[in-house]
């Protein structure tokens, strides 16, 4: 996929691509096209779903619908409002709705006059044409906001959930969707049927005393120690679903996210080669043998952490819950599993950077950054 110039394309372009903006500017009359993000196809492979942002940031996206020909084309059907910035789209099981994650980010940063968008889930019924973005106003109450912190879920102070939450990616059965809230460390549960969003849960943090980290950048190696005080933000990215012996399951990938726009960030960068010592004052060079740069989450800004630890942005891990009513039980993390087994299988690349193949490049930074999770089935 080709979004810069609005393509979909198996190669090359040649006559057998199909040039999205154009069909959506030819289309959906007085939408300015700008990126198109995500791409997803029916499971009974008869549709296929374009997520495409507008060029306007705090303007409402589009999904584009195309029909799959049995000999691999396809053929303009039709376009469906989204939220602002429908980041990721997907199909029900039963192939019968389309549901987009609308991250609604204030990329203009927090300054007077800026717009921080709603986020918002889109959901389209194929059968009947209908069209709902939900939103989380529900939410913006004082006694609900405060229990969203109270239970983990992170919040920027002074702002409303409906506008400060930021849909991020989509699992789904027929019943029901969960979506994850990336930046707030939290899963929101969205019922189908009756069009509401239901709950939103913590995603919870990984324990940095019961699981060893390496947080040191300079050793060049895997050197995981614990410490006692500190704490990984899991902030799930990528999100599936399955079912065993009638339960329902989900499984996150715990990436991290810290928020930058223009001049903002929520980012605390400390350099243990230079004294100086984390957030809480709790971890030193003396006390941990740290030399370089580690950076951890700005609690200043923000409400539903405990001061008394030192966060990192990212579990390093992928978690597992069961569905338990209309909330979720964790069931499984991983833990420090993924950096033990990257050290193991790839010594020579562990906690490499995208642009670096230095040796503990990420150490000090969200590590080995799990982004996406897919579920399959091996033997039984």
């Amino acid at each position: 996929m080709r979004s810069a110039g609005g393509y979909i394309s198996g190669g090359s372009q040649s006559s057998s691509d199909i040039n999205i903006k154009e069909i959506v500017e030819n289309n959906y009359k007085g939408f300015s096209y700008g990126d198109m993000t995500s791409v997803a196809v029916s499971p009974n492979g008869e549709k296929l779903a374009v997520a495409i942002q507008s060029s306007d940031y705090s303007a409402a996206g589009c999904l584009a619908v195309f029909l799959c020909g049995a000999d691999g084309t396809l053929s303009f059907d039709q376009i469906y409002e989204a939220g602002v910035q429908p980041d990721m789209v997907t199909f029900t099981p039963d192939s019968k709705k389309i549901l987009s994650a609308d991250e609604g980010e204030p990329r203009n940063g927090y300054e007077a006059g800026s717009i921080d968008p709603k986020g918002t889930v889109t959901v389209i019924d194929l059968t009947n044409q209908n069209v709902s973005h939900l939103d989380f106003t529900v939410f913006d109450s004082e006694a609900k906001r405060a229990e969203l912190v109270q239970n983990g879920v992170i919040l920027k102070k002074g702002t409303a959930p409906s506008v400060d939450l930021e849909p991020e990616y989509i699992a789904a059965n027929d019943k029901t969707a969960y979506v994850t809230l990336q930046e707030a460390n939290a899963i929101a549960i969205v019922d189908l049927q009756t069009l509401s969003i239901e709950n939103i849960c913590s995603a919870g943090y990984e324990d940095y005393e019961k699981y060893p980290i390496d947080i040191d950048k300079k050793d060049a190696a895997y050197r995981p120690v614990s410490y006692p005080s500190l704490r990984g933000i899991r902030m799930p990215d990528g999100i599936s679903l399955f079912e065993s012996n009638g339960k329902t399951y989900i499984v996150t990938a715990n990436e991290g996210d810290s928020r930058e726009w223009n001049e903002y960030l929520n980012e605390a960068e400390c350099n243990f080669g230079k004294g100086q010592t984390s957030p809480s004052g709790k971890i030193t060079a003396e006390n941990s043998g740290l030399t370089g740069k580690v950076v951890f989450f700005d609690q200043n800004d923000y409400e539903g952490l405990n001061s008394e630890y030192d966060y990192l942005f990212g579990g390093r891990s992928f978690t597992v819950y069961c569905v338990d009513g209309s909330g979720m039980k964790e069931v499984y993390t991983s833990g420090n599993e993924l950096e033990a087994k990257t050290a193991a299988y790839f010594p020579q690349y562990f906690n490499c950077s995208n642009d670096s193949a230095e040796i503990d490049d990420r150490s000090g930074k969200k590590g080995v950054e799990a982004e996406s999770v897919t579920i399959g089935t091996v033997g039984e």
